[in-house]
């Protein structure tokens, strides 16, 4: 029998990684509290006892069916088409975790979500999930299994996908922890104004509905949370359709999870878009 043994939503914005000394000269130091964050929110999963993570990454966009990474190594030299100036000739190595990811693949396309498990030498990963493992799998212990995001699924899709996921986990042999990759509001500001307001969220309206949002999760109000996802993903541009999101919440037990998120980093704008950085405590009737 496997587990669920932990829960994160995370950002995974290039600032986090150019803030780092001697990377990107002009974001040096920014975002620290994030990095620091991640790095112990990647402790508490190796004293959990966590061998795999299952992450989303809202930058790895599918268009038909969902879409699973199963190569037995993630290795490659990644540079951002979306942001060459910052994020360029990463080099990263993971050990993946095929026969999870094809389990996966096989249960939910049985149940109706046509998943497609590959293995493809050059089908590499985003910085969606790059960034955040940098931080959550520093020393490359844990096995990656990287999900796409499908921007035409349904928040009800996405919802079910993560409920079959829950399931394959607990009956597959593997201590597993997701990772839902991806911003709460995603509007860009327009090109013109972006430098003079980087550290900014690029609507009042986006930033007020997140702050809402924020404080509902801290108090373990799932169930008003989930409801605001369908109409929350599109008055407020959500990655790729807040599918990273969706699907935990289908992980986590949907309208019944009651338990509160726990803030890793504070809520903060960056090019436009609203981050957060919070740890899903694992209900015992999920876990296992």
């Amino acid at each position: 029998m496997g587990e669920l043994l932990y829960a994160a939503k995370v950002a995974h914005m290039p600032s986090i990684y150019a803030g780092e000394k001697g990377v990107y000269e002009p974001m040096e130091g920014m975002h620290e509290e994030f990095r620091q964050g991640m790095r112990k929110m990647g402790k508490k999963m190796e004293d959990l006892g966590v061998e795999t993570i299952l992450i989303v990454d809202t930058h790895w966009i599918n268009t038909v069916n969902f879409h699973i990474n199963a190569a037995e190594r993630h290795k490659a030299l990644y540079t951002s088409d979306e942001q060459p100036h910052v994020l360029h000739d990463y080099a990263y190595d993971y050990p993946g975790d095929k026969g999870l990811a094809v389990t996966i693949a096989e249960t939910a396309t049985a149940k109706g979500a046509i998943t497609h498990a590959h293995e493809l030498k050059s089908l590499h990963l985003h910085y969606g999930a790059l960034v955040p493992l940098r931080y959550l799998n520093a020393d490359g212990k844990f096995r990656v299994v990287p999900l796409g995001a499908n921007v035409n699924a349904t928040h009800e899709e996405n919802f079910e996908y993560g409920r079959i996921i829950a399931e394959t986990i607990i009956e597959f042999d593997r201590r597993v922890a997701f990772i839902a990759s991806g911003a709460l509001s995603h509007k860009f500001w327009s090109n013109d104004k972006v430098m003079a307001h980087r550290w900014e969220v690029s609507s009042e309206f986006n930033r007020q509905v997140d702050l809402r949002v924020c404080e509902l999760l801290e108090r373990g109000h799932h169930r008003e949370v989930l409801s605001m996802i369908p109409v929350y993903r599109e008055a407020c541009a959500g990655e790729t359709g807040m599918a990273d999101f969706s699907m935990l919440y289908g992980l986590l037990g949907g309208g019944g999870y009651d338990l509160p998120a726990v803030p890793f980093a504070e809520y903060c704008g960056a090019a436009g878009n609203g981050q957060v950085l919070y740890e899903f405590p694992v209900p015992v009737a999920v876990a296992s």
